[in-house]
């Protein structure tokens, strides 16, 4: 198993250094908005699951041919997220989520792979597709650190149509950075994010809305100034959408955005991640 996680970690940096240098989406020319749906047939979307083989395929060939090593493609306390917020964490458990499950996989595409801040990590978003046609879309966060590649986040939810989403999450959006470069702190978290909102970056999983705004105390500092460009906009379904984005301001990463709709069709940001 090492000999075979080495072989794929090598291949995805020497295709990433020559070719993309994890600086944006393979097949994104001009680093415009891409969406996930209209992406399908497309050549940018077939290059980017060649792209990431180091990563996914690796994935999939150990759940399809050695499920019991699932966990080795986990980090020790990876997190699986729930579109209600719930979450479960450790290799052992994550990978049992795949496992116990009697999962016939038809194939693995890969819609986008972005180099966040740090550099040992990936964004990727991909789509899954069984042989009884059922789809679904993964957000995973890659720790690329020795032994190897490793999934420390993932979230996976069922594909099913959902439109007029695209103005909607720009008005959310533009408040965000509206509230983030007033330094209005409260009510930047109170105004975007569901009560049991979770924030990821490098430390156990922040959650709710006070240890947010906690958290988010240096948005105060009066030079404190970030736009958000979204690069990848992924809709799930009629109430859940995955975005990454770029940074530029006072943070210059890449971040991640998970998107809830409630009953009266408002988007809320459930999850919050920046590396």
């Amino acid at each position: 198993m090492g000999s075979r996680i080495l072989k794929y970690y090598l291949a995805f940096w020497v295709f990433g250094f020559l070719f993309f240098g994890g600086a944006g989406i393979p097949g994104n020319p001009g680093g415009q908005t891409l969406y996930a749906q209209e992406m399908a047939g497309r050549t940018g979307y077939e290059e980017s699951a060649r792209d990431s083989d180091g990563l996914s395929e690796a994935w999939l060939e150990t759940l399809r041919e050695r499920p019991e090593e699932l966990k080795q493609m986990y980090t020790a306390d990876a997190v699986r997220v729930f579109a209600d917020g719930n979450t479960f964490q450790g290799d052992d458990q994550l990978a049992a989520l795949w496992t116990d499950q009697d999962l016939e996989v038809d194939s693995l595409a890969t819609i986008g792979l972005l180099e966040p801040h740090d550099d040992t990590y990936r964004y990727e978003v991909s789509e899954l597709t069984l042989r009884d046609g059922r789809t679904f879309r993964m957000l995973v966060i890659w720790n690329l650190e020795w032994p190897g590649p490793r999934r420390e986040l993932e979230m996976v939810e069922e594909v099913r149509p959902v439109k007029n989403y695209r103005e909607q999450l720009k008005v959310r959006r533009t408040q965000w950075m509206s509230h983030c470069n007033a330094h209005e702190v409260n009510q930047l978290v109170r105004e975007l994010y569901t009560p049991d909102a979770l924030y990821y970056n490098h430390r156990p999983m922040i959650t709710g809305r006070e240890a947010l705004i906690n958290t988010y105390q240096y948005m105060r500092n009066p030079r404190y100034k970030l736009s958000l460009e979204p690069l990848l906009v992924a809709p799930v379904n009629e109430k859940l959408i995955f975005e990454i984005g770029q940074c530029s301001g006072s943070y210059p990463g890449k971040y991640i955005l998970v998107w809830t709709r409630d009953e009266e069709g408002k988007w809320w940001i459930m999850m919050d991640s920046n590396i």
